[in-house]
């Protein structure tokens, strides 16, 4: 939780939007932007699952 008076950092991201390809080829891109970017709360909008996993999860662990 930030304190009082500080910025909150939000980012939403259509992840079909900018990178092209296999998921397995885009995640590592995904995960350096979002790490450039280092955002407190985020959106994630057109992202893969299957009935283990979500990519929201994968993403999850490199925070």
């Amino acid at each position: 939780m930030n304190k009082p008076g500080t910025p909150t950092r939000v980012v939403s991201w259509n992840l079909c939007w900018r990178f092209g390809g296999d998921w397995r080829q885009r995640q590592p891109r995904i995960v350096t932007q979002l790490q450039t970017l280092a955002p407190d709360i985020v959106g994630l909008q057109e992202v893969w699952a299957n009935d283990t996993v979500t990519q929201a999860d994968i993403l999850a662990e490199h925070r």
